[in-house]
């Protein structure tokens, strides 16, 4: 198989597998949660909490996933501490962080979400937005990059 999706799929091992599913899975649940923060303004502790322990359980066997957890995790809580984003942003951060199980696209996903959001508040001109969508919309953007980097 010559292309690159033949390449990946004949390259994969059962920890790739593995590791891809998982990812699905979170960026799913990540997905939901960024509707529900859309809809209603708020993230329930009952779906962003699991998504934090999963995070941090997962992070026992594959240390990077902790590490960009907390690498995505800081920014938010001096912003919370700033009272610049609220709670559910914070704890938002550690699933969204941790997805990417790279620090370096952790703090790029932080990043991007901050420029997305002025944008919007620019365009919109509106002092505030729901952060939520945007920063699970800057994870699953580097998540794509991650993948088409590791598959090309």
């Amino acid at each position: 198989m010559d292309d690159a999706l033949g390449r990946g799929a004949v390259s994969m091992h059962a920890g790739g597998m593995a590791q891809l599913i998982a990812t699905l899975l979170a960026v799913g649940w990540l997905l939901v949660l960024a509707d529900a923060d859309r809809r209603t303004g708020r993230i329930p502790n009952t779906m962003v909490l699991p998504a934090c322990g999963g995070t941090v359980l997962v992070s026992g066997w594959v240390p990077a996933v902790g590490v960009s957890a907390l690498v995505a995790t800081t920014p938010y809580l001096v912003a919370f501490a700033a009272r610049a984003v609220g709670g559910a942003d914070v704890k938002l951060a550690v699933p969204a962080g941790g997805v990417l199980a790279d620090p370096g696209l952790a703090l790029g996903a932080v990043l991007v979400a901050a420029v997305m959001t002025a944008v919007i508040c620019v365009a919109s001109r509106r002092t505030k937005i729901r952060h939520g969508p945007v920063l699970i919309g800057a994870v699953l953007l580097l998540t794509v990059l991650k993948w088409q980097a590791e598959y090309d």
